[in-house]
């Protein structure tokens, strides 16, 4: 008899009391609906023997697997991170090689919808303080036509030290329009080719704009600090929440301390309950994660036109982000933060410099 270990590919969880089980190898879930199977199993891997009929039902399930079988790769050294990575790919395999009009039929009767069925709105994950409304300045075309894409590309520099610097209530408002705005919206006749939907400078699966940009205020000429939400439809900023110390936003990223004296900064949500209305496999993470490199970018290249300095992280406390954004019941997730201001040219912040020089002079470094 072939010697069987369990398959380091099977995920087991429950979901209301009921058990069910993942092969993350071949992306196939089922419920299990017998829960002798479990029982069979733990006793399997406790050295006792099972019946032929059911050790074979764990066979077929994948659950089992025999002993020489090699096992996928640990690319990350961490079961979570791997499990997550197999489980985005080949999800669409069962997609067959299409000729073009075939693929073309098959994606347009994917888009076909009841009437009604759209989107959530982009508002309706968001939780307001209350009704203040800033309305924002009309975006000056001036500010990014006087400079070249390769000189943006050229200055671009994640810094890591800030002064303290004011910056105007013009340069948000075109910073915000030009990242996160509905930049397209002057076209002739572009509206119209895209609704229900609405286009921003940066790419966007399914064009669903599933990017929430919430701007923490520290340091702008004319606006209270305090957190904010853009309100892309209408170029404006509502408020969230009273305004947070650098410490507060130092805690919130980790203890990582590069973001203070900052003059604004944004965090980047995603929006998972519009994402997810056309989007159904686990490859969607995959892309919303790409969507926001791309607006964190854009949103970089702008500040540097505009000449603000830049940095970001994705390394922060999810808990303490989504309770001072209001996100709830994980309809919007946190996964980036960008901060803008006037800042040192330099890859290395003053303070780390002196502790390396110190590491260095104890023959650490």
């Amino acid at each position: 008899m072939v010697e069987l270990k369990v398959s380091n590919d099977v995920v087991i969880y429950f979901s209301d009391n009921t058990p069910y089980i993942v092969d993350t190898r071949i992306n196939e879930e089922y419920e299990i609906d017998n829960p002798k199977l479990l029982s069979d199993l733990f006793a399997y891997i406790s050295g006792h023997q099972i019946e032929q009929s059911e050790r074979q039902v764990l066979v077929d399930g994948g659950v089992l697997v025999p002993n020489e079988r090699p096992e996928l790769l640990k690319n990350f050294g961490n079961d979570f991170l791997d499990i997550f990575h197999r489980g985005c790919t080949d999800v669409l395999n069962h997609i067959q090689v299409l000729s073009a009009v075939e693929y073309a039929d098959l994606y347009l009767e994917s888009c076909v919808r009841e009437p009604g069925d759209v989107p959530p709105p982009r508002a309706k994950s968001i939780s307001l303080k209350d009704t203040r409304t800033v309305n924002l300045p009309e975006f000056r075309h001036s500010v990014l036509e006087a400079v070249s894409l390769f000189d943006v590309l050229d200055r671009r520099k994640t810094v890591r030290e800030f002064f303290p610097h004011q910056a105007t209530l013009e340069q948000l408002s075109d910073l915000l329009f030009c990242s996160f705005g509905y930049f397209h919206k002057h076209k002739n006749g572009e509206a119209e080719q895209y609704e229900p939907f609405k286009r921003r400078t940066s790419p966007s699966g399914g064009c669903l704009q599933s990017v929430e940009a919430y701007v923490c205020v520290f340091n702008v000429e004319g606006l209270d600090n305090g957190i904010y939400w853009y309100d892309a439809e209408n170029h404006a900023l509502k408020f969230v929440e009273n305004e947070i110390s650098y410490d507060e936003l130092s805690a919130m990223l980790v203890s990582q301390f590069f973001g203070n004296d900052c003059s604004f900064g944004v965090f980047l949500a995603a929006n998972l309950e519009r994402f997810t209305w056309k989007y159904k496999t686990t490859r969607a993470y995959r892309v919303v994660s790409m969507e926001i490199g791309h607006f964190s970018q854009t949103a970089q290249l702008v500040g540097t036109a505009m000449g603000l300095n830049t940095w970001i992280t994705g390394a922060f406390n999810d808990a303490k982000i989504e309770q001072t954004l209001h996100l709830h019941d994980e309809r919007s997730i946190p996964l980036f933060f960008l901060a803008f201001g006037k800042g040192k040219y330099d890859r290395m912040h003053s303070l780390m410099k002196k502790r390396l020089e110190r590491l260095k002079a104890n023959g650490q470094g």
